[in-house]
């Protein structure tokens, strides 16, 4: 069975700001992707819709008021991230970034086959 739950949130600096932090090495950017937890580290990643990309969260360390709707290791969220870099896109490597800002999520529980 398929739950989605459509939640309109938009993150703000006084929520968590990663765009200030030192280790970012470029500009931040928007992207439509789900976001989930895998097996490996890093857990959390962010699926770039329409590529075969994955972005690993950096350190796991989700936005307080993401983390709380993330609800269990199966929970997805599928929506557009504003996420900033901490290492430069490289082929066939898993980029790290950390996610200041979301909008338009849905989440729902991954599909069990």
């Amino acid at each position: 069975m398929l739950c989605l739950l459509g939640l309109t949130f938009i993150a703000t600096a006084s929520d968590y700001a990663c765009s200030a932090n030192p280790g970012i090495v470029g500009p931040c950017f928007e992207l439509g992707g789900r976001l989930s937890f895998w097996n490996g580290a890093p857990s959390a990643r962010i699926w770039r819709v329409g590529t075969s990309r994955m972005l690993g969260i950096h350190y796991d360390q989700l936005p307080p008021g993401l983390a709380s709707q993330m609800t269990s290791f199966d929970t997805e969220a599928w929506g557009t991230f504003g996420v900033c870099p901490f290492t430069r896109q490289s082929p066939g490597r898993m980029q790290s970034v950390c996610i200041e800002s979301w909008r338009d999520l849905r989440f729902r529980e991954r599909k069990r086959e």
